[in-house]
This record gives C-alpha cells, sequence and structure tokens, in this order.
C-alpha cells in the first residue's frame, strides 16, 4: 500500500476480533497436534526401522544373482526417511521433525553400528532434507494441506541454517527442488495419466469412470465423452482440468522428467509413501490396498533400479512398508496426551 496507508478493507479487517465464546470452542476438542514421543523413544524406533530395512534388504541381495554390487546404503536411508516422514504426518505430530531430522543429518547407513555421530557432510544433510520435504509435500493429496503445513513448517524450524541456505539457494533447480516451475497442462495430464495408469491397469478406465461419476472433475472432460476409450489420456479437452488425474497425480506424485538426474522419490517410492500415509491414517482399505498393487506393480515396469527398490516393490518389500509404519504409529501412540490450554 502507498505510503503505509491501509485501506478500508484492511482496515475493516483488522477490527475484527474473536469473542471469548469463540476462543473457548476453538481451543475445545484438542485443536493442537499430538505431543509426540520422546526424542529417545522415537530414536531407537528410527535407528531400529533402519537397522531392520538394512538387513532385510541385504540378506535378499545376498540371494539374488542379479547383485553383483552390494545394497545403496544411502538410498536405504531415503527409503526410510520417507516412509518416516509420511507416517509422522499423516499421524499430525509436528515435533517429530527434530528427532528426525537429528536422526536423518547424523546417521551413516554404512556402518556396522547405527549409532549417532557428528554430522554428515552439508551436502548429504541438505539432500537427505529436501527428500523428506518432498515427501511431505506429495503427502498433500493423500492426507491434506494442514498437516502438510504444520509438518514441513516444524522441519522448517529445526532445519540448520547452512542447510537452509543450500537448499533455498537451489529454487527451481535440481537437486532439492522437483516442483516444475512452469508445467504445461498437457505435461501434467501425461505425467499424472502415465502414473495413474502405471497404479491402476487394468483398471484405469472402469476407474476414471466411477471417479466421473462422483464427480466430473476428478478425472477431467475428454474430447468425444466424459471417459476416455482407445487412448487414455490423449482425448483430454483443451483447457479443461482433471482434478485428480492432473492435479493431484500430475502435478504432486508423479515427478518430472530431467535427463541429468533422478527424482529424489521414486516412482517406486512414492508407491511405498502412498502405503505409509493410508495405512496410518486408517479406514481407507481400498485406497490402500490399491497402493499395495502400485507398489508390486513398480517391479514390473522394467526400469533399471537400484536393489532396495528391487526389494522394497516386493511382497517382502510391502510387508515390510505395512509394519513399519505400524510400529512408528504405535511408538506415536505411547506419546502423552496433548493439553490444551484455554
Amino acid at each position: 500500500m502507498p505510503g503505509g496507508v491501509l485501506s478500508s478493507t484492511a482496515k475493516a479487517a483488522q477490527s475484527v476480533k474473536l469473542s471469548p465464546t469463540l476462543k473457548q470452542l476453538l481451543a475445545s476438542q484438542n485443536p493442537d497436534p499430538h505431543e509426540g514421543p520422546t526424542a529417545f523413544a522415537l530414536t531407537q524406533a528410527l535407528t531400529a526401522t533402519l537397522y531392520d530395512a538394512k538387513e532385510r534388504i541385504q540378506v535378499a541381495a545376498a540371494r539374488s544373482s542379479r547383485d553383483v554390487v552390494g545394497p545403496d546404503h544411502e538410498g536405504i536411508l531415503r527409503t526410510c526417511l520417507t516412509i518416516m516422514t509420511a507416517t509422522f504426518l499423516t499421524k499430525n505430530v509436528p515435533s517429530t521433525m527434530g528427532p528426525l531430522y537429528r536422526f536423518a543429518t547424523t546417521v551413516r547407513p554404512e556402518a556396522e553400528s547405527l549409532s549417532l555421530a557428528e554430522p554428515v557432510s552439508l551436502k548429504l544433510r541438505a539432500e537427505r532434507t529436501a527428500v523428506m520435504r518432498e515427501a511431505g509435500l506429495k503427502c498433500t493429496v493423500l492426507v491434506g494441506i494442514p498437516r502438510t503445513i504444520n509438518t514441513l513448517g516444524a522441519l522448517r524450524e529445526v532445519t540448520e541454517d547452512d542447510v537452509k541456505a543450500e537448499l533455498d539457494k537451489s529454487l527451481g533447480g535440481r537437486p532439492y527442488f522437483t516442483w516444475p516451475e512452469q508445467a504445461s497442462e498437457e505435461e501434467l495430464q501425461k505425467r499424472g495419466g502415465d502414473l495413474f495408469d502405471m497404479i491402476y491397469t487394468p483398471h484405469t478406465s472402469k476407474l476414471l469412470e466411477k471417479l466421473g461419476k462422483s464427480h466430473p472433475d476428478f478425472p477431467g472432460q475428454f474430447q468425444n465423452t466424459l471417459f476416455p476409450s482407445q487412448s487414455l489420456f490423449a482425448q483430454y479437452k483443451p483447457g479443461t482440468t482433471g482434478f485428480i488425474v492432473q492435479h493431484a497425480y500430475g502435478g504432486s506424485l508423479s515427478n518430472r522428467t530431467l535427463p541429468d538426474s533422478s527424482p529424489l522419490i521414486s516412482r517406486t517410492l512414492v508407491s511405498a509413501l502412498a502405503i505409509a500415509c493410508l495405512r496410518s491414517q486408517g479406514r481407507v482399505g481400498p485406497q490402500l490396498t490399491s497402493h499395495v498393487f502400485g507398489l508390486l506393480k513398480s517391479a514390473k515396469e522394467g526400469e533399471a533400479r537400484a536393489v532396495h527398490e528391487r526389494w522394497l516393490s516386493s511382497e517382502a518389500g510391502a510387508e515390510w512398508v505395512i509394519q513399519a509404519v505400524d510400529r512408528l504409529c504405535e511408538v506415536v501412540a505411547s506419546s502423552p496426551p496433548t493439553i490444551t490450554r484455554l
């Protein structure tokens, strides 16, 4: 505003106050996030989760004739960080971000003992924090924006200044920032359609039809009919949007393809993240089952993937994700109750 003078609208907005009754109502029904477990209990759970994944993947690699090179320990850690972030975000426990950040930035997954020590290099701390941040962003369409804001805000608060500076200077570029600056409508439709089809095939067309009956903006409008026929996502009407396909899958869950680097959250890991969100959310069985199938299907997509990703997309890997999420939820459930101050 010129000269710092408030407009009449701003002045009117500034005068709005909450009555004591409204304040009391807002403070009821536990409005604050869960308090969270102690740092000690949480760190024990995080260490046990990583150690369990590392051990299982090493056993699977030893049994496989394909794996001449050993497991990617950093990849295993990032898999765990993605699942941990998704679980705690869904349970709405922002206080877990402090212990999780300290764990992420000090643990050395390649070591025999997973005890926490001095912080790792700035590059690794920034990359691991970026994975957590990206996982949180992708949770938005599965859990909702408010919990994502709470959790990513808490993560930002505990992030060290040198890591913040490293992340901030890379906005709009790789490797820490994956949201497309100016993705076209066609690009988002294609990316979203490709990922949607990978997860739901051979039921893609049937599911889109069902979603369209719930609300026509879910799948979006197509050239000749509301639902796709031969080419599933090539017949979008220009200027129309499909909320689930274009925005949820295209804009959030999928990754743009860059020739010089891989995404922070891979296609396989997106399915694992979805499982973590839906399992910890509870009572969304059909969606959870769909994303378990999506994880298993990623094994058939022919990508050249690391040992830990091939294991993650197996039945053993899917079982581990569900069991790991359940154990993390148990740790959260053991937290002291949140006390709301009126």
